[in-house]
């Protein structure tokens, strides 16, 4: 999925955009704690993306870049209202927001194994 605006995407001097996988909720994830929340769009990285043929989510924990080369064509726009639940996850985030329950402890644990 693209996450950078068309604006930035149509500028010839921005190379790379920025994107995030779709997954599809298999079956047996239906009855995972992170299910509900992620149908009440309480999750804190997955996003719902509603579908007439099976349900999936973008997970915005692998946010990353591409370069404009590597797309191919466009399947599907996103509605208005879901584009919006994913940019205020999307900032939540960016801006850390996601560890606020976490103690500093943890934090500096998960960055050391990160190394």
């Amino acid at each position: 999925m693209i996450l950078s605006n068309d604006e930035i995407n149509q500028r010839e001097e921005f190379e790379y955009i920025l994107v995030a996988p779709i997954n599809t909720v298999k079956e047996k994830e239906k009855t995972k704690n992170w299910y509900k929340k992620l149908k009440e769009d309480e999750h804190p990285i997955f996003v719902y993306l509603p579908n007439d043929s099976f349900e999936r989510y973008v997970d915005l924990s692998q946010t990353t870049t591409i370069h404009k080369s590597l797309l191919l064509h466009k399947l599907t726009k996103i509605p208005d209202e879901r584009m919006e639940v994913i940019e205020e996850s999307l900032l939540e985030c960016f801006s850390l927001g996601i560890f606020h329950d976490y103690p500093q402890d943890n934090i500096n644990e998960m960055e050391e194994a990160n190394k």
